[in-house]
């Protein structure tokens, strides 16, 4: 039985601010499989985003190169606590489905949530981990478990799970839960992704207070004859040059 991995991917920038501070990114695995990896640097804007982009870039070469996951993360630490003089923090999530493995693999640093689907039960991993940059000594969490049917890994930056907070309608992990649990039967996971971050915007009235990042990776039955991969993009932006007459 052929298998098929899916990721849906929403970002959307703080309110007023031209440039978010989150990144991520997918990367094939050397010996088969698929990464996604979520930073966000501190602060907000073009500083922000050269620190989350390096972070990224950092754990994606590694990983292309046969590095393990935790590895990956921990230089990618190195490099900005050297860089950055242990001045500049930034959480991380990375989600692998290794099918070298057979297994799922999270690593994450700060207060990135990660919950997993997994054989019907539902595991959350939601507690404080030192983020990368600030001390000398991290250590990441990580995760591992086989692959299993209908598996679902969910992540967010900060910017998602504390939408509302300040008019007391926080978001919370159970709100994302439920839109996925009633979502699995009969929509896509494009769709089930953009219902979570439709309500984190409604939350800040739609003038997000921080950048908000989010991905959703499921594996499924592939019933197609042909094994073809597909990859798509929406991009949208504002101003520059080619906005101009």
């Amino acid at each position: 039985m052929e298998r098929e991995i899916n990721v849906a991917i929403r970002k959307t920038d703080k309110y007023a601010v031209s440039t978010g501070g989150d990144t991520i990114e997918l990367v094939e695995r050397p010996k088969g499989g698929i990464s996604v990896v979520l930073a966000d640097a501190q602060g907000s804007g073009p500083s922000a985003k050269i620190n989350s982009l390096s972070v990224v870039s950092t754990i994606l070469h590694l990983i292309s190169d046969g590095v393990r996951d935790g590895a990956a993360a921990r230089a990618a630490h190195d490099k900005l606590f050297a860089s950055k003089s242990g001045r500049v923090s930034s959480t991380l999530a990375i989600a692998s489905i290794d099918l070298h493995t057979n297994t799922l693999v999270v690593s994450r640093n700060g207060n990135c949530p990660v919950v997993i689907w997994c054989k019907g039960n539902i595991s959350i991993y939601d507690k404080d981990i030192a983020p990368l940059g600030f001390h000398y000594e991290m250590k990441p969490e990580i995760v591992e478990m086989e692959l299993c049917e209908d598996l679902w890994v969910f992540s967010c930056s900060d910017g998602v799970i504390s939408a509302g907070k300040r008019s007391d309608n926080e978001m919370t992990l159970d709100e994302i839960i439920d839109i996925v649990n009633s979502g699995v039967k009969d929509k896509d996971i494009e769709e089930i992704a953009d219902d979570i971050i439709r309500l984190a915007l409604k939350k800040d009235k739609n003038r997000a207070r921080d950048d908000m990042s989010l991905f959703l990776l499921n594996m499924k039955d592939y019933n197609e004859d042909v094994l073809i991969r597909k990859m798509g993009i929406s991009f949208p932006f504002m101003g520059g040059r080619y906005g101009k007459k």
